[in-house]
């Protein structure tokens, strides 16, 4: 193998979904909801990986997931995350 070779991108794994991971973890918004600031990756890797977990990825679109299942989504991770400052 050259190594050279370009590193492609990999699956996004949370090995620990637990307090850890989210521990210290303060995460900014903008006024158009998209998280800003040093953790906005960290924050970002979480909700990709419980989405991953929670919504089919057979589900063509977006806006095809039920409205029950987006909002159980997003109670998971502020519960996560708000849990982990309390």
């Amino acid at each position: 193998m050259d190594s050279k070779e370009k590193k492609k991108r990999s699956v996004t794994l949370i090995r620990d979904h637990s307090k850890e991971y989210l521990s210290n973890l303060t995460v900014e918004f903008d006024q158009f909801g998209r998280a800003i600031g040093p953790n906005r990756f960290k924050f970002t890797n979480y909700r990709g990986v419980t989405t991953r977990k929670m919504i089919s990825i057979l589900i063509d679109s977006w806006d095809l997931v039920d409205q029950c299942d987006k909002d159980q989504l997003w109670l998971n991770i502020k519960v996560k995350l708000i849990s982990t400052h309390f």
